[in-house]
């Protein structure tokens, strides 16, 4: 463990209370808790500590130490600001005060984003950009079909919102209705997990599909053509007539010049994106040795592991592997019967992208 320790009088500050008033009852219980309990590599979370003493009261002024099990995996400061710096696994923090010693886990990922820190409203390219490694381009934020919601429409918290305008579809130049932007990853990757939470309300009208978020890399190949082995692929997910689930793929061996579609079952049942509920899904890929048919696909709904794919050619070179991530969400298809009837939306939280499966992971 490597120890930093916030003077009294730092930490009398930092809980605005003035240095002469930091006397107070010995500690006799801590609670402490990340605010956010997966952080991305590069950035920070902050450990949100309560202190009591034998009467309950909430004790203030004391000094206190802060550790982290492993420095190479992640920081912390002596205000509690944890930093992640790799991206795999998960460090213990501990705090102690008065004798008292309280620890708590944060677990580490290639990128996690649960909307906390973005303000309410509108979110902008600007904002997208800074929260999304910046991504080169964005579609959707200029014309004010992504924001950020709070309250009882929200996952909990905060979540992401994404309008569909009426009559919106892709291919449409002049109403396409698209949120999408690609976030470059800080590395290419040959496995790979992508985790995240979608809601649809009770109300909304499926009509023939829609795109949703998945993993890609090289070009990141989409919207018609055949990848080439040497180019790039992409894997995000898509609903289709009457919300059934599909991985969609584009890979050199997809039977025409759109992506592949495979069907989220388990057993021989389809499974279905339910208006009014939240869904938690999860994808891997595993990428190909250049040139062979051994790249594997999985995807999970809701804990339930409804694809898996062990012979898949998404490369056949090692130029590239798993690099990008793809936000891609409208109503999808190049006809006008792909349109959305009536304004939608959908609801996005709890962006997981780790080395390691999610699903298993307390996100909030």
């Amino acid at each position: 463990m490597h120890p930093v320790t916030a003077p009294p009088a730092a930490y009398a500050a930092a809980a605005g209370v003035p240095a002469a008033a930091a006397i107070s009852p010995r500690v006799t219980r801590i609670a402490v808790l990340p605010l956010h309990g997966v952080v991305g590599v590069g950035r920070s979370t902050r450990m949100v500590l309560t202190l009591r003493a034998a009467n309950g009261a909430i004790v203030r002024g004391r000094p206190v130490t802060w550790s982290s099990s492993d420095t190479t995996l992640a920081t912390v400061d002596p205000s509690g600001i944890v930093r992640a710096v790799a991206d795999r696994g998960a460090v213990t923090i501990r705090v102690s005060v008065d004798g008292l010693t309280a620890e708590t886990v944060v677990r580490l990922a290639v990128y996690a984003n649960d909307f906390e820190a973005d303000s309410v409203g509108l979110l902008t390219a600007d904002g997208v950009r800074e929260r999304w490694n910046w991504p080169p381009w964005t579609i959707g934020p200029h014309d004010g079909r992504v924001s950020i919601v709070d309250g009882s429409e929200a996952y909990a918290g905060r979540s992401l919102r994404i309008r569909y305008p009426a009559g919106s579809q892709s291919g449409d130049v002049q109403n396409t209705g698209m949120s999408v932007w690609v976030m470059p990853l800080p590395a290419s990757y040959d496995s790979l997990y992508a985790s995240y939470r979608v809601y649809f309300p009770p109300e909304f009208e499926f009509v023939r599909g829609g795109k949703l978020p998945g993993l890609a890399g090289g070009t990141g190949p989409s919207g018609g053509g055949k990848p080439t082995g040497r180019d790039g692929w992409s894997a995000r997910m898509m609903w289709v007539r009457f919300g059934r689930a599909i991985q969609y793929v584009y890979h050199p061996d997809q039977p025409g010049s759109s992506g592949q579609s495979f069907r989220y079952a388990i057993g021989k049942q389809r499974v279905h994106m339910a208006g009014g509920r939240w869904h938690h899904v999860e994808h891997q890929i595993v990428m190909n040795t250049p040139g062979k048919k051994d790249g594997v696909m999985r995807a999970w709904m809701d804990g339930e592991l409804v694809l898996e794919v062990k012979t898949m050619r998404f490369r056949d070179v090692a130029t590239f592997g798993i690099d990008k991530f793809m936000f891609s969400s409208f109503f999808g298809g190049a006809t006008p019967d792909h349109a959305a009837r009536k304004d939608e939306h959908a609801l996005f939280d709890d962006f997981v992208i780790a080395t390691h499966r999610v699903g298993a992971l307390p996100i909030r």
